[in-house]
C-alpha cells in the first residue's frame, strides 16, 4: 500500500491508534495492520517514505526459512 504523503509522518507515532495524516476521525488503519501481523510470525512488515509516498509493504517467509 501506498499513499502520497503532504507533509512530515511522525514514524514514532503512526502504529498509535487515531493517528492519521489524513485529518479527524481516522487513524484505524495502520494500528489494525499492526495488530493483524503479529498474529503470524512468519510475516515481516516494511515501512518506508520514499519520492513522496508513504509505503507500506509486507513480506512473508518461505516455510523452509527463506
Amino acid at each position: 500500500m501506498k499513499n502520497r504523503l503532504y507533509h512530515t509522518v511522525d514514524v514514532h507515532e503512526i502504529w498509535q491508534r487515531g493517528y492519521s495524516t489524513k485529518g479527524a476521525d481516522r487513524g484505524l488503519g495502520l494500528a489494525s495492520y499492526r495488530k493483524i501481523l503479529a498474529g503470524y510470525e512468519d510475516v515481516l512488515p516494511a515501512t518506508a517514505v520514499q519520492e513522496g509516498y508513504f509505503i507500506q509493504e509486507f513480506k512473508v517467509r518461505e516455510q523452509n526459512g527463506k
